[in-house]
């Protein structure tokens, strides 16, 4: 037996300006046929999952492409095109083929189509016959084209996201069976007019808690094989946006009846996704006060995980003036500044003008001057639960300082979620008065054994918390909470 197996993921946040170019993707992952599998095993993520399942059962893996951007603005069409054609022309190449594996994200938009998921399903179901099995995040934003061009669908349970492996794994085993012959599956698929903010929407407390212990409970039934709750990427401005549910049964009845009652379930909800920002400085004085833990400010509103920029100097500013003396540890994207503070040279101070070099809407670059403390090529390895085992470049990297207030300056855009970006530059946060997280909720898992003195920041950016201050103009009306329903 023969699979193939492919990855294209990238999130879109439709606020951001910034396109995704094939240079994003190869700042993250861009790999091809035979770089694959050694990149990708033993690694805690989808493509590792697939690849030690069918690993198992004994079955030949074709690796196709993997490419893989940080989140940001719709995708160039020519990326699109060239990982589409990889893909066609690697099934073409092998007529013995038996099924597909896709590892995709499911809130994806390019140039040229709102369901960039759905439109590339199909085309892969237009020109092969094969069995297709593919996995989402659990933030997509599941589509009827989906659901229609794949035999197996399967989404993360976690957010913070840590069953990367195991929905790979699920997804590969379930298209082995059907494959097999030995089931039969048939995908029930339920849309909700409602989104939710990811602040408040983490899966190991309610009410989405409540939401993922049903779907597991379903999945325990006899006929059942797969359940998914689809919580959407919020900030994601498309006629058919909303949150979704799924499920896979060996029956259509089966399949149609839970999808309905985990949707149920979400829609009565709908009203507990409830929670809390603060001012910066609120947060500037919680951190003054006696502690034996950090206080990790999550900056959600420019969380490059969400498609945000990562260059927002908001934080920046108001430390560099309110707390000089507090411990501080933040990140920016800046290219023109890391360049800067490497002519400067470690151990020299120069000024910068930091912020504001991407998203400059909503930023103006700021000047502060800064004592260099070091530099990398940004290169590490995350620990930490989210994406075990998986490498980032965050490109040429400086470390300045300015008073207490530590910043790691980076070339491209990265997930902030783990503390290893900090480590990697000699910056442990543990010893942090406040460490900065662009991040909604996904830092939670990693830092956890870090501090209990988590707080969301109410701040500017793309990704912010406030739908009603968003530009919303494409979204098909009624949908919650913008109308009560």
């Amino acid at each position: 037996m023969k699979i193939l197996i492919a990855q294209f993921i990238q999130e879109t946040n439709s606020f951001c300006q910034v396109r995704s170019t094939k240079r994003m993707f190869q700042d993250s992952v861009w790999l091809a046929g035979d770089e694959i599998v050694p990149f990708y095993q033993d690694t805690q993520n989808e493509m590792g999952g697939f690849i030690d399942c069918l690993r198992q059962e004994g079955i030949e893996i074709v690796p196709s492409i993997a490419a893989h951007a940080v989140s940001s603005g719709r995708a160039a069409e020519a990326v699109y095109r060239e990982v589409l054609e990889t893909v066609l022309q690697d099934i073409a190449r092998y007529p013995d083929l038996d099924g597909v594996l896709l590892a995709m994200h499911g809130a994806f938009l390019c140039e040229h189509t709102d369901d960039a998921t759905g439109d590339f399903l199909e085309e892969i179901r237009r020109h092969c016959g094969h069995v297709i099995g593919v996995t989402l995040d659990l933030h997509a934003n599941m589509t009827e084209k989906i659901a229609r061009n794949c035999d197996v669908l399967v989404g993360f349970h976690t957010y913070p996201h840590v069953d990367l492996y195991e929905t790979g794994y699920k997804a590969a085993h379930l298209l082995v069976r059907l494959i097999k012959g030995e089931i039969s599956i048939h995908i029930g698929f339920r849309k909700l007019p409602l989104i939710v903010n990811s602040e408040a929407a983490q899966t190991t407390s309610e009410p989405m808690k409540g939401l993922i212990d049903r779907a597991q409970a379903l999945e325990s039934l006899e006929g059942v094989y797969s359940a998914s709750v689809f919580q959407v990427q919020p900030w994601y401005d498309v006629y058919d946006l909303g949150c979704a549910t799924v499920a896979l049964a060996e029956s259509r009845e089966t399949a149609d009846r839970y999808a309905d009652d985990l949707g149920e379930m979400f829609w009565g909800k709908r009203r507990e996704f409830i929670f809390e920002t603060h001012s910066i400085d609120e947060l500037i004085e919680k951190a003054k006060e006696p502690h034996n833990t950090p206080l990790i400010m999550a900056d959600s509103a420019d969380g490059t995980g969400s498609g945000s920029t990562g260059d927002s100097n908001y934080i920046i500013d108001h430390l560099s003036r309110k707390a000089p003396e507090l411990l501080c540890y933040v990140s920016i994207t800046d290219r023109r500044a890391v360049a800067d503070a490497i002519s400067a040279g470690v151990g020299n101070e120069v000024e910068l003008m930091l912020g504001g070099s991407i998203d400059t809407v909503n930023f103006e670059p700021i000047p502060l001057r800064v004592y260099i403390k070091s530099l990398s090529d940004g290169v590490f390895t995350y620990k930490g639960p989210q994406m075990h085992g998986r490498k980032a470049y965050l490109g040429k990297t400086a470390v300045v300082v300015h008073g207490g207030l530590h910043i790691v300056i980076m070339e491209n855009s990265a997930f902030n979620w783990d503390p290893e970006l900090y480590r990697s530059q000699g910056l442990e946060p543990r010893d942090a008065d406040i460490v900065v997280v662009k991040s909604p909720c996904a830092f939670r898992a990693a830092y956890e054994g870090i501090s209990d003195r988590m707080y969301l920041l109410d701040a500017p950016g793309v990704s912010g918390a406030h739908f009603a201050a968003m530009d919303f103009r494409r979204i098909r009306r009624p949908l919650y909470p913008f109308d009560d329903l």
